[in-house]
């Protein structure tokens, strides 16, 4: 009987260290992409800016350049940017 109780204790505390094992690997590998690096802040995707013309936000990778007395201004549009460069003239 003693023999049957240590050997089932045997095969418990096997089957409890395998399992700590595999499944400590796989909650390992989880974890891993959930942890952030917080000492970079995060990329900024794009930036909101204000058509000088009209006032209205958008995208600066979606605006369109002039480049007015070496000084790059972005626009809405090519309407906002041709009727500002009406008013400069």
């Amino acid at each position: 009987m003693i023999r049957l109780i240590i050997l089932w204790a045997l095969i418990y505390f096997g089957y409890r260290a395998i399992k700590s094992i595999m499944f400590g690997a796989i909650a390992q590998q989880k974890r891993e992409p959930l942890q952030k690096n917080y000492s970079q802040p995060p990329s900024v995707i794009d930036v909101m800016i204000e058509d000088p013309e009209c006032g209205v936000y958008f995208p600066k990778k979606n605006g369109v350049r002039a480049n007015i007395n070496g000084k790059e201004i972005f626009f809405c549009s090519n309407e906002c940017k041709q009727k500002f460069l009406e008013k400069q003239k």
